[in-house]
């Protein structure tokens, strides 16, 4: 069995190779300390900080005038690298090119390199490893209610061409636990406003910090894409063209593939307290990510084309009435079930890699819903630029 998603290896100045002699070799348990990954963060840091400001451009994290824009995340972020580095290899979530006499010497510079060139390289034992959860318990992934509108709206589907970023069930389950929310209990109820389980616009707040996401990312509502055991399993079963599972890893070069992305299935997590007391917001010096432990993996499934009976027209000067009333009931109901007839991946060139059905419950449930319910509060300004902007990428 070959080891890797992709067979690229670098050398020691970080330049690929084309070749990778690591996937010859069976996955070594490795151990580091956080000193060497600290030495080697230092000597990569201005590579993987040009790096973060391209993703965040192409994630649309960027002033009027195209450069980066940043509230802050990206110094919290480069400071603590290191203990993510530290996981990974302590973890083996990442393959290390023992040929390499860089690498050899101090692994850190694997996960780094993997960083600043968006090629990430898995171990098949420890991919093997983190789907079990998601075949056990299926899959989730937590979005707002612009993201819902934009899937519903106006792309007509759940993901993007290259499919969609999801975590598993049981992990999101414990994330919502720490904030002392029962997520498990919620799954599959219909939101009621008198629920004394319902979410709290603080405790949002509380799990999107959780996640390593703004503070302000649930405040348009928050919903979860639940995919069901059955559902995963299959996509597991699935093949794509090149080879590999239609349930995968993903690559620092995909769409959607933020500055947050890290090698080894990992998300970064919001450390706001710690980094500010150990580094001041310096992003020459490091500091220990305490809440590490919340670091969530990451999977892609099949992007799902939506069914039209399941969508609403998204035409921020042009609504419709049935169009309104769908965009309502969505907004506060969610989708019980949707159909898994058309799924679909492509790679970043455009080229469909995979089509068909995968069967298994999908659904879209309502944890805390949008406020904003009437036409009149999607046309601010912004909105409407957004939405023109988007409107204007779905022609190309």
């Amino acid at each position: 069995m070959n080891t890797l998603d992709n067979k690229q290896a670098f050398t020691q100045e970080g330049k690929p190779t084309g070749t990778n002699p690591a996937a010859k070799e069976p996955a070594v348990k490795r151990g580091i300390s956080l000193k060497q990954c600290n030495e080697a963060f230092l000597k990569r840091r201005d590579k993987i900080s040009d790096q973060y400001d391209v993703r965040a451009v192409r994630s649309g994290w960027k002033d009027d005038a195209g450069k980066p824009k940043d509230d802050g995340s990206k110094a919290r972020f480069m400071q603590t690298m290191p203990s993510y580095c530290k996981k990974a290899i302590d973890e083996n979530r990442i393959v290390v090119d023992n040929s390499n006499p860089e690498y050899q010497a101090n692994p850190a510079y694997a996960f780094y390199d993997q960083y600043i060139h968006a090629q990430y390289q898995y171990t098949a034992q420890k991919k093997n490893e983190v789907k079990q959860n998601y075949l056990t318990t299926g899959a989730s992934a937590i979005v707002n209610g612009w993201d819902i509108l934009n899937a519903f709206g106006l792309w007509k589907q759940i993901g993007r061409d290259e499919g969609n970023f999801v975590t598993s069930l049981k992990e999101d389950i414990d994330i919502f636990n720490t904030q002392g929310i029962n997520l498990k209990k919620l799954i599959g109820k219909k939101y009621t406003p008198a629920a004394s389980s319902n979410i709290t616009a603080e405790n949002a707040k509380k799990v999107a910090l959780a996640k390593g996401l703004k503070a302000s990312k649930f405040e348009t509502g928050m919903y979860q894409y639940v995919y069901s055991p059955e559902f995963i399993r299959n996509a597991n079963n699935k093949t794509k063209s090149n080879g590999e599972s239609a349930l995968f890893t993903a690559n620092g070069d995909m769409n959607g593939a933020n500055p947050l992305n890290l090698p080894g299935m990992m998300t970064w997590v919001e450390d706001k307290e710690q980094t500010a007391k150990h580094a001041n917001n310096d992003i020459k010096k490091t500091a220990i990510a305490e809440n590490v432990k919340n670091s969530e993996s990451e999977l892609m499934v099949p992007t799902i084309k939506l069914q039209p009976e399941a969508c609403f027209n998204f035409a921020v000067d042009d609504f419709e009435d049935k169009d309104i009333d769908d965009m309502k009931e969505l907004l506060t109901n969610g989708r019980p079930s949707l159909s898994t007839k058309d799924c679909f991946v492509k790679d970043k060139n455009g080229t469909e890699v995979f089509k068909g059905e995968i069967k298994g419950k999908v659904s879209v449930q309502v944890l805390k819903p949008a406020k904003l319910q009437t036409p009149g509060d999607w046309t601010t300004d912004q909105v409407k630029k957004d939405a023109e902007k988007k409107a204007k990428e779905a022609k190309k």
